[in-house]
């Protein structure tokens, strides 16, 4: 199994506004949670939108750690806010897992601050946990199942991210079988080429990092597939090669269709690694629709 769960906040204005209502809302939160049964060859969706402000619909704390979407909700243990427990549960898909990080917090771009373009607000503030052991149960139409594995985490937060003319982006995150994990953001520009602020990181089984600059990795489409529901043809075949590090990876999608639909339209999801290196991972790929949609965000 695959799994990804993701909370959006967008705020809605600049600052609060001063009213006295308790429906008065700061900002909007958009859940997704997807599951992919690989054996099965199905990928399961579900999402959640709600309102932040004094309802309580929606919203974060930090001591303790509490980030919620309803009844969906990561919630943290103690000041370490290690375990990280997530609980997403609908009539017939859900998850309850428990998450215990097995490499420290990697700061990517300058110290944390990941540059999406040339002006000022083309950036994000962005930290990973690449790798963390995994317990609990899972849900497929009503059936709970016992799944240990592991996870990739990311926290990332902005506004105006994308600089002028980048399209979207090709995001990979692997589990490589000799204890490493490689990071790359591939930031697509909107005549199909690499931009060159796309970055990305090399973790060793210790935790220690290399950055990667966009001229030292090589991405090659192998394959493609076409939504039958949108159009839109995605790359879900991918050879992504670091020289200096002698890895040529093969990424290949554990299943064609893992696509999100509404309200935004991207692609993500579980994928297979071969090559130098075997693996596991997941690749999340926007801006292949040719609509324009709104890039302010906050992951």
């Amino acid at each position: 199994y695959g799994y990804q769960f993701t909370l959006f906040r967008f705020a809605l204005t600049p600052e609060p506004p001063q009213r006295s209502t308790a429906w008065a809302a700061q900002s909007v939160y958009l859940g997704h949670l997807a599951v992919t049964d690989i054996e099965a060859m199905r990928f399961h969706t579900r999402q959640k939108l709600s309102r932040g402000g004094a309802l309580g619909l929606a919203g974060a704390s930090v001591e303790p750690v509490i980030i919620w979407l309803e009844d969906w909700q990561i919630q943290g243990k103690e000041a370490t806010h290690w375990p990280l427990r997530i609980q997403a549960q609908t009539n017939d898909l859900g998850i309850d897992i428990t998450l215990h990080p097995e490499k420290p917090v990697v700061l990517q771009g300058d110290r944390g601050l990941s540059r999406k373009g040339p002006q000022p607000g083309n950036a994000s503030y962005y930290y990973s946990v690449p790798r963390l052991d995994t317990r609990g149960t899972l849900t497929i139409d009503g059936a709970v199942t016992t799944i240990t594995g592991r996870s990739w985490m990311d926290r990332e937060w902005g506004s105006s991210v994308l600089g002028e003319g980048v399209a979207g982006w090709d995001w990979f995150a692997l589990h490589l079988a000799d204890g490493r994990d490689v990071m790359f953001y591939h930031l697509r520009r909107e005549d199909g080429s690499g931009d060159a602020l796309s970055r990305g990181v090399v973790i060793d089984s210790s935790g220690e990092v290399q950055p990667l600059r966009a001229d030292e990795v090589s991405l090659t489409v192998t394959s493609r597939w076409e939504s039958p529901v949108t159009g839109i043809a995605y790359p879900v075949g991918w050879q992504l090669e670091i020289p200096t590090m002698k890895l040529t990876l093969e990424v290949r999608s554990r299943i064609l269709a893992q696509e999100w639909t509404e309200p935004i339209r991207y692609w993500e999801g579980a994928v297979s690694v071969s090559g130098s290196v075997d693996g596991v991972g997941y690749l999340e790929m926007t801006g292949y629709d040719k609509r324009k949609s709104n890039k302010v965000w906050n992951r």
